[in-house]
């Protein structure tokens, strides 16, 4: 398990940055921390309310790691991202993210995750949600995660994060499971929207994860809508689930591929084992 070191907002990154060194016999600067201890994982604060300072800070820290790692001959280490919950938007991390690409791919690949960059109070703060980021980098709910309330209120605003720990996933029934963070560009970002989508049809209960696009999933929910069907959400994947459950086909394999037409991917467990 790696264990981050914190790289807090008046921490001297370069030998320049101390004025005034501690003297304790420890390292002043983020460099001679990283070779001292063998450091791969930095937590970096940030302020949240300063878009240039922020993208600076992160790149100053990865300019001073990349010098020490290159001496260590370390290829590969890891960065998350602090704002102290004081973003005001997911519009000022969307555009930080971007800056940060621009300036230093090599600092954006680095992210590993971001933790809760709005306001803690998630009920007072419903506009706040983080689908778009998400897409982009894992966030990760923090502080405001008190309850089962307000996990699956975190989980309907986009947060991602490891879901289970392993004592948690040992207390599960089975051994195959499948999961999915949703790139919504079909549909709108709300929990009824998540997946895997779960069902029970002729072919047997199936839980169904779907990435890409049903080239004429309008006109088919139009169809399947004036023929009964009814829908829980605004999601193509659902008229997927539609479409394999109407199947004839004698087999799962081959239901899927009755789904139709599109650029898209369907992973489904039916009854214990992965398909693809």
């Amino acid at each position: 398990m790696p264990l981050y070191h914190l790289v807090g907002a008046l921490d001297p990154i370069t030998p320049a940055d101390v004025t005034k060194p501690v003297g304790d016999g420890l390292p002043e600067a983020l460099g001679e921390w990283i070779l001292r201890d063998g450091l791969t994982h930095l937590k970096i604060k940030l302020n949240g309310d300063d878009l240039t300072w922020d993208v600076d800070r992160v790149v100053a820290v990865n300019w001073a790691a990349e010098e020490a790692q290159r001496h260590r001959g370390v290829n590969e280490w890891w960065y998350s991202l602090d704002f102290n919950e004081r973003c005001e938007s997911v519009e000022y991390l969307l555009a930080f993210l971007r800056h940060l690409r621009e300036r230093a791919p090599a600092a954006y690949d680095r992210v590993q995750y971001i933790e809760q960059p709005t306001a803690r109070d998630l009920k007072a703060n419903p506009q706040n949600k983080m689908h778009e980021a998400a897409k982009l980098k894992p966030v990760v709910i923090d502080e405001s995660l008190l309850d089962l309330e307000t996990l699956h209120l975190s989980r309907a605003m986009g947060y991602v994060a490891d879901a289970f720990d392993e004592r948690a996933l040992e207390a599960l029934p089975g051994h195959i499971a499948i999961g999915h963070t949703r790139y919504s560009t079909a549909g709108e970002s709300k929990l009824a929207n998540a997946q895997p989508l779960l069902i029970d049809c002729a072919h047997g209960q199936m839980a169904i994860c779907h990435n890409g696009n049903l080239v004429n999933a309008s006109e088919l929910r139009d169809e399947l809508v004036q023929n009964g069907s009814i829908f829980q959400s605004t999601s193509d994947t659902e008229v997927v689930v539609h479409l394999y459950a109407r199947s004839r086909a004698a087999g799962v394999e081959d239901a899927v591929i009755d789904v139709g037409p599109g650029p898209m991917s369907v992973t489904g467990s039916p009854k214990g084992r992965v398909r693809k």
